[in-house]
């Protein structure tokens, strides 16, 4: 059914005779825009929580499926194959816990995924935010100019990017009051009421109109943000990274739910110093991310002691210590 919200604009599928026009609607959208849109929503979102809506968007339409209502049956009718076909580019916005929720509990391996959360990131290296007095520091992968090599006595430096959140990034980059608007509402109710306000039936117009202006601000996100991978190699490099989002979390055989898993820095080595960086080869598993690295991303000393932890989970661990 249409929505009578006077914000971002969607269709409700919560028929089971309505979810094979919507996905062709989806396929034929190809011809417009080669990218689709693709946010999830639930409580507690994960391998182990519930998961609501799955919202996919092109410019001209926006389709919430509602999976508490018509369950596996969406993705056994096409939505699986869409979101795992190879040749669709998907957008989205930290994908982790999409990633984990969707592989774990629906067997559906999103693919070809562009997560506009780390395109941030390239961005902002050329294109500095405006200076914020809470603005925590930053610092660069190995190999990078902006800090020397990590060497075997020396691993690299425990600073790494800082990710932003979507609504950021909206008033960062995207003039639009109505998705800002929608976004901050929804965020509001679910600070106030928690994740389980996903679970209820009906959904308010606010979580709806919220879902709407999530995929509804991926497009003119990436096109703001675009220039920053014009450069194929660049691309690439977020491409790789994008990918490595995707297996961050459902790739794990078991979930810490910790703060070394989920935080507010980008994880160790997700994101290539360049597009033709080569795979690094895993030696030592970090005791808090509980993630394999290069043995020179760890003091000698640690590792010895049986301590070590790589530089993002050894800001954790010292934050911890206060």
């Amino acid at each position: 059914m249409a929505s009578s919200y006077q914000g971002p604009s969607y269709d409700l599928i919560d028929k089971a005779s309505d979810i094979r026009p919507a996905l062709a609607k989806l396929r034929e959208g190809v011809t417009s825009s080669p990218f689709l849109a693709v946010d999830c929503e639930g409580e507690s979102l994960s391998r182990k929580g519930q998961l609501s809506l799955v919202s996919v968007a092109l410019p001209t339409h926006t389709y919430l499926f509602d999976i508490k209502t018509l369950g596996a049956k969406v993705f056994d009718e096409g939505l699986r194959d869409l979101l795992q076909d190879p040749d669709r580019e998907k957008l989205m916005f930290d994908c982790r816990s999409d990633s984990d929720c969707l592989w774990h509990q629906y067997h559906v391996k999103l693919t070809n995924v562009l997560d506009l959360q780390l395109l941030q990131i390239i961005y902002r290296e050329t294109n500095p935010e405006p200076v914020q007095d809470d603005k925590p520091r930053q610092v660069s992968w190995p190999g990078s100019r902006r800090q020397p090599m990590a060497t075997a006595s020396r691993p690299p430096i425990n600073v790494q990017p800082v990710l932003r959140s979507f609504l950021r990034c909206l008033e960062l980059y995207v003039d639009d009051k109505d998705l800002t608007t929608a976004k901050a509402a929804g965020k509001e109710k679910m600070e106030r009421e928690g994740t389980a306000v996903w679970m209820k039936r009906p959904l308010e117009a606010s979580l709806l109109a919220y879902a709407a202006a999530d995929v509804q601000g991926f497009l003119p996100l990436y096109r703001a943000l675009r220039g920053a991978i014009a450069n194929p190699d660049k691309k690439e490099r977020l491409r790789k990274g994008s990918q490595n989002f995707l297996d961050y979390l459902r790739s794990r055989s078991f979930r810490t739910y910790d703060d070394y898993e989920r935080n507010g820095f980008l994880p160790w080595r997700i994101l290539p110093a360049s597009g033709h960086e080569r795979p690094y080869t895993p030696e030592v598993y970090c005791k808090g991310c509980k993630r394999a690295f290069p043995r020179q991303d760890f003091f000698a000393l640690h590792i010895r002691r049986g301590i070590q932890h790589c530089p993002v989970c050894r800001k954790i661990y010292g934050l911890q210590q206060h």
